[in-house]
């Protein structure tokens, strides 16, 4: 009989592993994360690099940004209304 919810069986799941970022040559060395500044309010503030993409998602704006101080390979997806 085939359920509605797709399942899997707990013999398939393997423990997961970061992975070891020295091991591959090509990669260059993660930088420290550097927090800018903290405004009036206390809350964080990071500067953005570089804006990478842009697209709409269900109905709404977002921003690939690369953060400054942080790697190339940890863009996040961002709306807006977030940024300044």
């Amino acid at each position: 009989m085939q359920g509605i919810h797709p399942w899997i069986h707990r013999s398939h799941l393997r423990i997961y592993l970061r992975p070891d970022l020295k091991a591959f040559l090509g990669l260059p060395e993660p930088s420290s994360k550097e927090l800018v500044t903290i405004d009036t309010s206390g809350q964080e503030e990071w500067e953005v690099d570089k804006v990478l993409k842009h697209r709409i998602y269900r109905k709404k704006c977002q921003f690939l940004i690369h953060w400054k101080g942080y790697d190339e390979i940890e863009p996040t997806g961002e709306p807006p209304d977030v940024l300044e």
